[in-house]
């Protein structure tokens, strides 16, 4: 990693009041991820109300990621590097969960560049076993996950203060929190299929047929496994 991203990150890190550290180890990490620039989602409630939740569990780690900007954006386009976590310089690829939060429908593209950085393949079905599951939450995935859905494993639908912590302990109960033995022993369908049977308001849509109208309305939605 570029140590003048581990410097400019450790800057702001230094101003910070209320930031997390937490050793990794035998935790599942989760790369929380906001779709636009670190003023922005710094000041968004929702961002904080899930970094709370998630990192006062102790068999959690969340670390925080955003779209970089200005002098940010400079260094990762000049060293080449992926996109790492704030807290610790990690790459978004080495999470066992990447979790977006998604206010605003005009950041839909920015998730997708975030992917990119992170050197994540974009679409859902051409992900391996080595990359993280890519989840996303937030009012504008509540109004309308279907344009993110190519791109995203599940959404999370629904306030996070009630769904997160069962979505976790689902997600926990299926395998190891090691990721290599979560998604080796199982599949990554079966892991979905077990969350949405297991999670309230998780819509994977992997596992669901759907059809739009000429005018892009949704004409068809049906579930493609039987159980």
């Amino acid at each position: 990693m570029s140590e003048d991203i581990t410097g400019l990150y450790r800057t702001i890190l230094a101003k910070e009041k209320g930031s997390i550290r937490k050793d990794r180890g035998g935790k599942l990490s989760v790369a929380l991820a906001f779709p636009n620039h670190y003023r922005l989602g710094m000041s968004n409630l929702g961002v904080q109300i899930v970094y709370r939740i998630l990192n006062e569990r102790s068999d959690v780690v969340a670390e925080r990621f955003f779209l970089p900007e200005g002098r940010e954006m400079a260094i990762y386009l000049r060293s080449g590097g992926p996109l790492v976590s704030l807290e610790s310089q990690t790459p978004l690829s080495s999470f066992n969960l990447a979790a977006f939060s998604i206010s605003f429908e005009n950041d839909y593209p920015n998730v997708l560049q975030m992917l990119e950085m992170g050197r994540i393949p974009l679409l859902s079905d051409e992900r391996s076993e080595n990359d993280p599951f890519i989840m996303a939450g937030g009012v504008a995935s509540f109004l309308n996950p279907e344009p993110l859905a190519p791109f995203v494993d599940f959404f999370l639908l629904g306030e996070a203060e009630q769904n997160l912590d069962p979505f976790v302990d689902a997600f926990l109960e299926f395998g190891s929190r090691d990721k290599a033995c979560l998604v080796s022993t199982r599949g990554r369908r079966d892991v979905l299929r077990h969350l949405a049977k297991n999670v309230p308001g998780l819509y994977a849509p992997a596992l669901y047929d759907v059809s739009y109208n000429k005018n892009g309305t949704l004409a068809h939605f049906t579930p493609s496994i039987k159980d």
